[in-house]
């Protein structure tokens, strides 16, 4: 007896013989086994098509197979299935040879023993088991080899090998190219003929031998007899007994950096001095005399006047705020004491009030000939600094939306297999309706997740946007009553529409959430109440706005605008404001994703966000769309019809286990015959090894191995121009390509998907016009081998 379930497909056409091995699984195995009988194997090769088995039963003598025909016609359909060949003949030599074409083990029938037979099942399945095993141990090593060898040609550094005696074995291209040696002229040769200086070869060598490494400068000698230097790594080589067998060195001619080396050198000196001097203002300071020198420029940056000023090294420390002038004094100090260059960024507060951000270079020069100084350079790095803090922020803020669109993709997957089994099992009309509660409860909590997902793919700019041309007017005034009933009696909202509103190109639900999560946050910012502001305006946008907010761009601009009269936001909460999973509510009242969604969702309008506000007086948020030339509206959709399955034939290609069982176990109610693959690949194989004509392909947009589901679909369609594609994902189409139109439900699905809508856009597919995937340069292959 054994735990371990096994599928058993048993291909006989004598019922008394399928029977006698059934009561002896039976007797040895108990319900740990499953058996389907089939009397041909054609029929054998269709259940094979409709389940996954783990070991076949083959009568030798069938039908439509006789003989060792049979194993090499099943062994054919199914090269990866182990066999157990039945035979009524007690020839060892035949069963030999149906070993040698492919079964793993033969049983003579009317010998046949529940143990015998337990045990040859499982026999067969190990060893077809160890088999694939070794194939892949032996592709693995053959790959690495090749792997190895790629990579010593390819190499653009020399590699070169000798063996113990210092012969040469290994001699790249790289080393061709430099030594001017042909790879078999020098093979063979000794190492030593390709060092300028015999006896550092020789020191190298043994050097190597010794320690096992060597690292540093030697001389290289060419053909021609040109010299040149080069950096050395070499090492000894060992065999898998861990003896010495060799040498290899990886060396790179550094001649040309070994003369700009030497001309930086030279040139150092000169160059340090003007570096520091004067790109916006000089310095020097005298600490013995006390005296101290400005330049015009240093005079401006300080907002000091050259005619009524004269600099002193207290002066110039007053003007540093408070915070930064004892780093700044030290630093200093420790240049003038040690020697230590200076390069230190601070704060200064000009006389109209204004705050700088300054930079100062400084070096303590030493002279036995003339006082010593401190000399320095010093510019305004305001707009630099500021510009670094934006690029920062935004490269953070793309990082993290990244991350957060990867982690909703994975998640939707699970909600889909979730939501796609619950919609199944309510479809069972057995289930009581007590189950059937509970299931919902199930099915309303999964469907809370999946909007979490949607707010984490629109912060990520991910979400699949459904564009038409809107009037934010109208989307604003749709939303007024929702608000009304959502914001409360203590405040009171007003609403200011620009009249000659251009129209803009977006998603009206993204519109919707951006309205409803920043109201919701304004209500939260005044809870003894207050007014709220929602107003749209027509702006044309120039340059000058660029000053206080990078991401503005140039031209025509509709501007939605929500103001409070709450509590306002401090600056360092301001730096956060974006970010997703930061909130300053409570635990449990906020999840931190309202502000990021709304960024993310404007960002993949191509749009910005201002934000104003300080406590106490309440903020202001105000979002730029780009805005749109043309006043035509969208086709609104049609209704829906109602769901039908059919009898075609699709690929469903989809790298997750547990979502491809369901798609197949969703189209298979349905009527449709499936063909399922985990990769492009395994996609290519069952179409080329399928008989019949392939309808529609199904693929997952982003799939685990090289070759992406658009990359699939222009291979196939390329193959059967009319084949129709579906793509499903749960990022936009920015991974597919701009050049593609997506419709849902049409020829793209939506992760999470139920049961119908996957039916509804299987259906759609197949009875509307193609789609053609546009041809892209590719590599991909055009044969299948």
């Amino acid at each position: 007896m054994t735990d371990e379930f096994i599928n058993i497909l048993l291909v006989e056409d004598n019922f008394g013989d399928a029977r006698l091995i059934k009561e002896s699984l039976s007797e040895t195995m108990h319900s740990y086994f499953s058996l389907v009988h089939v009397t041909r194997i054609s029929e054998a090769l269709d259940k094979m098509e409709e389940s996954q088995f783990d070991v076949a039963l083959l009568d030798l003598s069938l039908p439509d197979g006789n003989g060792l025909d049979t194993v090499l016609h099943f062994r054919k359909a199914a090269p990866a299935m182990p066999v157990v060949v039945l035979t009524g003949l007690q020839d060892d030599l035949f069963a030999l040879s149906a070993v040698r074409h492919g079964a793993q083990d033969f049983l003579i029938k009317g010998q046949i023993d529940s143990r015998l037979l337990l045990r040859s099942i499982r026999y067969a399945i190990e060893r077809n088991r160890l088999n694939i095993q070794r194939r892949r141990a032996e592709e693995a090593f053959h790959a690495s080899q090749n792997y190895a060898q790629n990579i010593i040609k390819s190499s653009i550094d020399m590699i070169i090998a000798s063996d113990l005696e210092g012969k040469i074995t290994e001699f790249n291209q790289a080393a061709e190219s430099t030594f001017g040696y042909k790879r078999q002229e020098i093979i063979g040769r000794p190492v030593l003929d390709l060092y300028a200086d015999k006896q550092e070869g020789r020191f190298v060598h043994n050097t190597t031998r010794e320690t096992g490494k060597y690292v540093g400068e030697i001389t290289n000698i060419r053909v021609d007899g040109s010299t040149f230097t080069s950096f050395l790594s070499a090492s000894l080589l060992k065999n898998t007994e861990g003896r010495a067998c060799g040498l290899m060195g990886v060396s790179r001619d550094i001649t040309q950096r070994k003369k700009t080396e030497q001309a930086l050198k030279d040139s150092e000196a000169n160059l340090r001095l003007s570096q520091k001097i004067g790109k916006v203002g000089s310095w020097e300071y005298n600490p013995a005399t006390q005296q101290f020198y400005w330049s015009p420029e240093t005079y401006h940056l300080f907002g000091k006047d050259p005619e009524k000023f004269t600099p002193s090294w207290k002066d110039f420390l007053n003007a540093i705020i408070r915070r930064d002038r004892h780093a700044v004094e030290q630093a200093l100090n420790k240049c003038i004491n040690t020697g230590a260059l200076c390069n230190i960024d601070f704060k200064i507060k000009l006389p109209n009030g204004s705050e700088h951000i300054l930079n100062v270079q400084a070096e303590f020069l030493s002279n036995s000939e003339a006082d010593d100084k401190l000399i320095g350079t010093i510019q305004d790095i305001t707009d630099r600094k500021f510009l670094e803090e934006q690029l920062r922020q935004s490269q953070k803020m793309e990082a993290i939306g990244q991350l957060a669109g990867g982690i909703a993709h994975d998640f939707n997957n699970i909600l889909t297999v979730i939501q796609g089994h619950l919609g199944l099992i309510l479809a069972d009309t057995e289930i009581s309706e007590n189950k059937k509660d509970s299931i919902r409860q199930v099915a309303s909590a999964a469907e809370r997740a999946s909007n979490l997902t949607r707010q984490l793919l629109a912060f990520g700019r991910r979400q699949i946007m459904r564009l038409q041309v809107l009037d934010l007017n109208r989307v604003v005034k749709n939303m007024s009553k929702l608000l009304g009933r959502l914001i409360g009696e203590n405040i009171i909202v007003n609403y200011d529409y620009c009249q000659t509103l251009p129209a803009i190109l977006a998603d009206s639900s993204m519109i919707e959430q951006i309205i409803l999560n920043l109201a919701v946050n304004a209500r939260d910012a005044m809870s003894k109440g207050g007014q709220l502001r929602i107003s749209t305006s027509a702006e044309k946008v120039d340059s000058s706005r660029k000053q206080y907010c990078p991401e503005a761009r140039e031209g025509f601009f509709v501007c939605l605008t929500v103001a409070d009269t709450g509590a306002g936001i401090e600056n360092h909460i301001l730096e956060h404001l974006f970010e997703p999973f930061f909130t300053t509510k409570d635990a449990g009242k906020g999840t931190g994703l309202g502000l990021a969604t709304v960024y993310g969702i404007v960002k993949q309008h191509h749009g910005w966000i201002e934000v104003s506000s300080r406590p106490g007086q309440g903020t202001e948020f105000r979002i730029f769309f780009p805005s749109c030339s043309t006043q035509k509206e969208l086709t609104p959709e049609s209704t829906p019809l109602l769901i039908k399955g059919g009898q075609e034939t699709i690929l469903a290609v989809e790298d997750e286990s547990e979502l491809r069982n369901l798609i197949l176990s969703i189209l298979n109610r349905f009527g449709y015959k499936v063909l399922i693959a985990s990769s492009g690949e395994e996609a290519i194989d069952a179409w080329d090894s399928h008989d019949g004509y392939i309808n529609l392909l199904l693929t997952d947009v982003v799939l685990q191995s090289g070759m992406s589901g658009r990359d699939l679909a222009e291979y196939l369609q390329d193959k059967s121009p009319d084949l129709k594609v579906i793509f499903a994902s749960g990022y936009s189409d920015e991974l597919i390509g701009k050049d593609i139109t997506l419709q849902e439900g049409l020829n793209f699905l939506q992760k999470p998907f139920s049961p119908n809508s996957l039916a509804k856009a299987v259906r759609n597919c197949l009875d509307s016009p193609i789609i053609p995937v546009p041809k892209r340069n590719s590599n991909l292959k055009t044969e299948n081998p």
